[in-house]
Formats: structure tokens, sequence, C-alpha cells
């Protein structure tokens, strides 16, 4: 049964054919903020197919069984469903975003803390300056 937009159902069906979970497996590792489960490519995907209130109360208020439900129409009635789901997935994000984000400043730190040492032991720059 299909009740979305066929134009919004066609385009989360493809969004969602890169994230390689079941529904239920996908609810359970947002529910439990699970960043091995889902790594940055899936979750800003998901991001990206996060249902609006009115797709949730049109897939809520149809009174069909989940199975017989079209492909978008099971995404909205099982992982739409997480409370909060829009936070919970930008956190996602910014927990997955965030290790890369401390190598990179660690490393840039780590230039700066070498080159003032260099340029405290200079004895031409010493010299230099007088």
């Amino acid at each position: 049964v299909t009740l979305l937009d066929p134009k919004r159902a066609n385009n989360l069906g493809i969004i969602l054919s890169a994230v390689k979970l079941p529904f239920d497996a996908m609810r359970r590792a947002v529910l439990a903020m699970d960043t091995a489960a889902l790594p940055l490519d899936s979750v800003n995907a998901l991001l990206k197919c996060v249902p609006s209130a009115e797709e949730l109360e049109l897939v809520a208020n149809a009174g069909v069984p989940t199975a017989a439900l079209g492909f978008a129409e099971r995404f909205v009635a099982e992982v739409g469903t997480v409370p909060r789901l829009q936070k919970r997935l930008e956190c996602l994000a910014y927990l997955l975003r965030f290790e890369g984000s401390l190598r990179a400043a660690a490393c840039d730190v780590a230039a700066v803390s070498a080159a003032c040492g260099t340029l405290c032991n200079s004895a031409d720059l010493r010299r230099l300056l007088g």
C-alpha cells in the first residue's frame, strides 16, 4: 500500500537503498546511538529521509498493517516513529565527525607547537633580534 506522494516515496527508496540495514535494525541503532552500526554516510542519508509530521500522521492513521505498506511507508512507520529522530541523527552525525575533527585539530596544534619550539631555540633568530 502506497500512502506517500509517489515522488517522495521514490526519493526515499533511492536514498534508503544506500543504507544496508533492515528497518528494525536501523531503529535499534538510532535508539542506541550505535555509531558502529550507522556510519556517517548512512546517518547523512537518514537525515535526508526524516519524515514530516504529516507523513507520520498519514501512515499512522492509515490503519494498514506494517507488512502491507510500501517500502517508504514502512520506513516512516518503523524508523520515523523514533522519538526526536532528527535530533538523534544530528547528534550521531556530530559524534561521527568529532573524532576526525579532533585528530585534525591535534595535528594543527602539534605543528604550531613544533614551530614555536623551533623559533624559541633558533640561534639565528636570537642574533637577528639582538
